[in-house]
């Protein structure tokens, strides 16, 4: 994800050619929010284009040529894109007018998702979120600390080509964990979110949920991806979250959504898969874990 891919017409079709189009399909995040798209093609009525994945999974490219014979000629294929470890997308339609916020807690860790009294700007720091694992640390105005759960950093070619990447060049790597990106912020709006445990241990456990900030009524989707494929997706239609919103003016927690706890397995090669278990209200196996004004794990 977040690095530039090469299309070369010339690589599928060598002969004369009076026009060249290429077209990208990508996956649950843009049928949730079509205004907005998982990826940029620039340069899509050319013989080269460039085409830049935001998420992980698998895109259906396709090209059109037509030959100087007037000839339409068209082929497609998948362009798989797989970021490493674990991963969590959240989309949601509302995205570029409402503030939903994303979070993995720290494995072994079940502490709220805010300590009491609760203060909606420090979220609990054993948990990643946009508090502590962005590029540049905002919660508690810098003080709070980047959240250490004792891996290794990132190379900075895992981070540095999305829409924060020079704060990433700035600060040398890529964290692990990490956001990649906040939606709320300038340089996001109406993207999906995503955070990023590049090497993950063996049999580590990640509980993730979503917060209404806001307060309008949302309809939020959250991809799960080990290893680079898409393992689950929850909260897709029409089996959305029913009535996910916060607080009048932003004032209270809102609605959080505990989604699911994911056990990470790698073997013996290093290779990632995730076993991903939805959460359920206490006491019943169907519905959404959804509670409004409880910051409780």
């Amino acid at each position: 994800p977040l690095t530039e891919y090469v299309l070369r017409g010339r690589d599928f079709y060598p002969g004369s050619v009076s026009s060249w189009r290429w077209r990208v399909e990508g996956g649950p995040c843009d049928g949730v929010a079509p205004q907005f798209s998982s990826f940029e093609l620039s340069r899509a009525r050319q013989e080269v284009a460039t085409f830049q994945p935001r998420l992980s999974g698998d895109y259906t490219v396709r090209l059109t040529v037509v030959t100087e014979a007037g000839t339409r000629l068209s082929c497609s294929w998948i362009v798989h894109v797989r970021g490493p470890g674990l991963r969590v997308e959240m989309c949601y339609p509302e995205s570029e007018y409402e503030d939903l916020d994303l979070f993995v807690k720290q494995p072994g860790a079940t502490t709220p998702w805010y300590p009491e009294p609760v203060d909606l700007f420090d979220p609990s720091p054993d948990q990643c979120g946009w508090h502590n694992c962005e590029a540049t640390i905002r919660g508690g105005s810098g003080t709070v600390p980047r959240a250490d759960w004792g891996y290794a950093p990132s190379d900075l070619a895992e981070c540095i080509g999305g829409p924060l990447g020079d704060q990433w060049r700035e600060l040398g790597y890529c964290a692990n964990p990490r956001l990649d990106i906040d939606n709320n912020l300038s340089e996001g709006t109406g993207l999906p979110e995503n955070i990023n445990i590049d090497a993950p241990r063996d049999g580590e456990t990640f509980r993730n949920m979503n917060e209404n900030f806001t307060g309008g009524r949302t309809r939020p989707l959250v991809n799960v991806y080990g290893g680079g494929r898409r393992v689950s997706t929850l909260g897709a239609p029409p089996d959305e979250v029913p009535d996910f919103s916060g607080t009048s003016g932003g004032e209270g927690l809102g609605a959080m959504w505990r989604v699911a706890d994911v056990t990470v397995r790698v073997d013996a090669a290093g290779a990632v898969t995730c076993d991903v278990t939805p959460l359920h209200p206490p006491g019943t196996s169907t519905g959404y874990f959804v509670t409004y004004g409880d910051p409780s794990f």
